[in-house]
């Protein structure tokens, strides 16, 4: 009955470390799903963000061609005015250049920002990832604990289900020994009419 009750023991074991392993399994599963969406949707707001950003480009220089070959046209006028006309034209040209300058910082600056954006960004990404993974660990750590409790407590079970019977048997041979000393004191008359299976028991009892 040990033995069964052992075997019976075991193969409880193994289907709650089996449950225990799809389970984690199903989770690694669904860490491995939930990450590979995270990377898809950031791929795609950092692809959004850069086209955007080629696009602010674009609009950029497409403006400063235009800027340049006003510019041009203006160097063109320029050689057919007079002098006195060449030097306002000079100081125009100047201004120009300085709100040139002042677009190019201008231009400069918001590629910082869109830059540092991305980069704020991407540290967003990076620490969601870590806290991510740092749940996803406690959650494992926590489903490895609950499977070390269970183990335990069926080990703690099944040791009194053994003790209990170990001290069903002592107290069951107890029992018998002190009937058997018992009949020893009786007269031996009527000895060989007793019933075969008490005999058998006693010679049991005494193996």
């Amino acid at each position: 009955e040990e033995e069964m009750l052992r075997e019976k023991q075991k193969q409880e074991e193994d289907r709650l470390i089996e449950k225990l392993r799809q389970e984690e399994e199903r989770l690694r599963e669904k860490m491995r799903q939930e990450e590979e969406m995270l990377r898809e949707k950031q791929k795609q707001e950092e692809d959004r963000l850069i086209e955007k950003l080629r696009q602010e480009e674009e609009r950029l220089r497409e403006k400063m061609r235009q800027e340049e070959e006003k510019l041009r046209q203006k160097q063109k006028q320029e050689e057919r005015l007079s002098t006195k006309q060449r030097e306002e034209d000079e100081r125009l040209k100047e201004e120009q250049r300085q709100e040139e300058e002042e677009r190019r910082k201008e231009k400069q600056r918001q590629e910082d920002i869109l830059e540092e954006k991305l980069r704020q960004e991407e540290e967003k990404r990076k620490e969601k990832q870590r806290q991510d993974e740092k749940e996803n660990r406690k959650v494992l750590q926590e489903k490895e604990l609950e499977r070390k409790r269970s183990k335990e407590k069926e080990e703690e079970a099944r040791k009194r289900v053994v003790e209990k019977e170990r001290a069903d048997v002592q107290l069951d041979l107890q029992t018998q020994k002190t009937v058997r000393e018992g009949d020893r004191t009786e007269p031996e008359t009527g000895a060989e009419s007793g019933s075969d299976e008490k005999k058998d028991s006693l010679i049991w009892c005494d193996s």
